[in-house]
C-alpha cells in the first residue's frame, strides 16, 4: 500500500519541477542529491522515490534504483 503524503502541496510541486526539469536535462547525480536530502524531512513522498529510482538507472547504478522503488511498497 502507498504511503500517504504529508508533504504540503506547494512544496512538493516545487520539488517535483526543480528535480524533473533536472532529470530532463540529465543531471541525475543532482536529482539524487536533492531528492535525498528531501526526502530525509518528507519520507513518505513515493514521488520522489521514484524520481530517485529513474535518475539512479540514469546512471546505471541499478542496485540502488531497486532499493529506492522498494521503498514505494515500504
Amino acid at each position: 500500500m502507498l504511503k500517504e503524503s504529508k508533504t504540503p502541496q506547494h512544496l512538493l510541486k516545487e520539488i517535483i519541477n526543480k528535480l524533473t526539469n533536472l532529470y530532463n536535462q540529465g543531471h541525475f547525480s543532482e536529482v539524487i542529491q536533492k531528492a535525498e536530502n528531501f526526502i530525509k524531512e518528507y519520507p513518505n513522498e513515493y514521488i520522489v522515490w521514484n524520481i530517485i529510482g529513474a535518475a539512479n538507472i540514469g546512471l546505471g547504478q541499478y542496485e540502488k534504483a531497486s532499493q529506492a522503488l522498494k521503498k514505494l511498497l515500504d
